[in-house]
């Protein structure tokens, strides 16, 4: 469920979420909110997390494009929740999003609001990128013949480097029903913002993934995970760098045709 809660003459827009977010709703408040930009310009946002269950026959690639196109009429976003991975994933998003975003917990919400009412004090992300010497690419690459990928992210991600894998990945969903994936995260640094958009594009392809195991110590990839799972009919876990053969050995085991 999600809820939108507005006064006629404030630029703040206030969502509430619990459970799961239905396309029916999604296309609801998505109308509400570009008719709010319509009268102000600019709007503050505040998004309160009681749970999230996932989403319900979302069209991922419209919600997404809708977020894309509508990130720079966001002058500052307040997140309010008491769920341990909203923090860290507004941590890792920061460089890439154009707001000011905060976190507060659920018992500080009337300081978040408060908060958006002040003058924001955002000066502009810096765009990330890659040093110009730096012709390191930003992951490495491994596929057996079983349709098994290891992919390991060995620091900062630009565009080119999404595209091969985006290339890499199509040339392999040619040749296996499914394919079951090893994400290994030890040295993440932070992705260019032209990247994003290449990344996401592989939502179309979401149901050629049969396993997924992602191997991390990042606190913010649980939680990012979570949302993975929602969108993707693969069958994810998340594995300690330390459990790593353990997540190797699942991804063997697991029937090359998917969940």
């Amino acid at each position: 469920m999600v809820k939108m809660m507005t006064a006629l003459d404030s630029n703040i827009v206030e969502f509430r979420i619990d459970g799961t977010i239905t396309q029916e709703e999604y296309d609801r408040i998505a109308t509400a909110f570009e008719e709010k930009i319509a009268k102000h310009g600019k709007v503050r946002m505040l998004k309160d997390v009681g749970t999230f269950q996932g989403f319900s026959n979302l069209n991922f690639g419209k919600a997404i494009q809708f977020s894309l196109n509508h990130m720079k009429d966001i002058e500052k976003a307040a997140v309010v929740s008491d769920l341990d991975w909203t923090g860290p994933m507004i941590k890792a998003m920061k460089p890439l999003i154009g707001m000011e975003v905060r976190q507060f917990k659920r018992s500080e919400i009337e300081e978040a609001r408060a908060w958006l009412r002040t003058d924001p004090m955002f000066e502009a992300a810096p765009s990330i990128s890659s040093p110009g010497t730096n012709t390191k690419p930003g992951f490495s690459w491994h596929e057996d013949e079983a349709g098994v990928i290891e992919l390991e992210i060995l620091g900062h991600i630009t565009k080119a480097d999404i595209q091969l894998a985006t290339s890499k990945l199509r040339e392999a969903f040619s040749r296996h029903e499914k394919i079951r994936l090893i994400e290994i995260i030890r040295h993440f640094e932070g992705m260019d913002p032209s990247a994003v958009w290449e990344d996401l594009k592989l939502i179309r392809d979401v149901g050629k993934f049969g396993h997924v195991a992602v191997v991390s110590d990042r606190g913010w990839v649980h939680g990012f995970s979570r949302i993975m799972d929602a969108i993707f009919s693969a069958e994810i876990r998340v594995f300690k760098l330390n459990d790593i053969e353990q997540a190797r050995t699942w991804i063997h085991d697991a029937s090359p045709q998917g969940s």
